[in-house]
């Protein structure tokens, strides 16, 4: 079984803009179209049994609308579709409980697009109410290519809020922060917070991985891809070729989703 915790698709008439304003900022080869339908053709293709679809709350005015499409693609059997809010929207709170009604499993921040630092007290109020729903959060961690010169989710700022929120269910995509692999090493692992693979067969090699893995708990790595930016068969064969296999190898591909997901 296969289940990958960071895939992105967008509402059909955005897909295109966002998958091609993405793209000509990074260069990075797309898999996907970044429509609905498309993520569900590919992953018939690639055997990926269930998908984390994580949306973001650019604006504090999109959150609604972004999470109007979250609640409509969420199925909660092949695709769980996570939420999002804004830390300037003066509805935040209030919306996360329509979020947790509507049966969203988790949400998705990302400090950068959304003007704030992972430790910034003004999400504290969020963090909490999150801690109170049970309701995981994402967030991307690390360097990103959009915003080369943002400090705003780097492994000592996740460090902090890990230990201000011991009861949170936090996820840090990219490996706990994307470039800052020895910084993870030192800061991140081994701490109660859950870590996912995206994109980082792109980014690290496989010795460092397996430092990390092996210094973090196997009950806390997620299989993810970062899609349509990467795919399964990818980073399954990076996998393949670091020897990650075993009891290790079914808690990152579904078990620790499963978990998480409360399958």
């Amino acid at each position: 079984m296969l289940i990958d915790f960071h895939v992105h698709c967008f509402p059909d008439k955005l897909a295109a803009g966002a998958v091609g304003s993405l793209h000509k900022v990074s260069g990075y080869p797309y898999y996907t179209d970044g429509t609905l339908a498309d993520t569900r053709a590919k992953a018939d293709e690639w055997g990926l049994d269930a998908a984390v679809l994580l949306n973001i709350a650019v604006l504090p005015r999109t959150q609604h609308s972004v999470n109007d499409f979250a609640i409509s693609a969420n199925d909660g059997k092949r695709f769980f579709a996570f939420g999002s809010v804004h830390p300037d929207a003066p509805d935040a709170l209030a919306e996360l409980d329509r979020l947790k009604a509507a049966g969203i499993r988790g949400i998705k921040l990302h400090p950068a697009y959304q003007g704030f630092a992972v430790d910034d007290r003004k999400l504290y109020p969020i963090y909490a109410r999150c801690a109170e729903l049970d309701l995981p959060i994402v967030f991307h961690a690390g360097w990103d290519i959009a915003f080369p010169d943002a400090r705003c989710s780097e492994p000592d700022q996740c460090e902090k809020i890990i230990q201000d929120f011991p009861s949170s269910k936090f996820i840090f995509a990219h490996l706990g922060g994307m470039m800052h692999w020895d910084e993870v090493e030192r800061r991140l692992c081994g701490k109660d917070v859950y870590l996912d693979l995206a994109f980082v067969r792109e980014a690290i090699s496989q010795e460092q991985l397996l430092r990390i893995l092996n210094l973090h708990d196997p009950h806390k790595i997620l299989f993810a891809t970062d899609c349509p930016w990467s795919t399964p068969p990818r980073l399954s064969a990076f996998l393949d070729e670091a020897g990650v296999t075993g009891e290790l190898r079914e808690c990152i591909d579904h078990r620790n989703a499963e978990t998480l997901l409360g399958l």
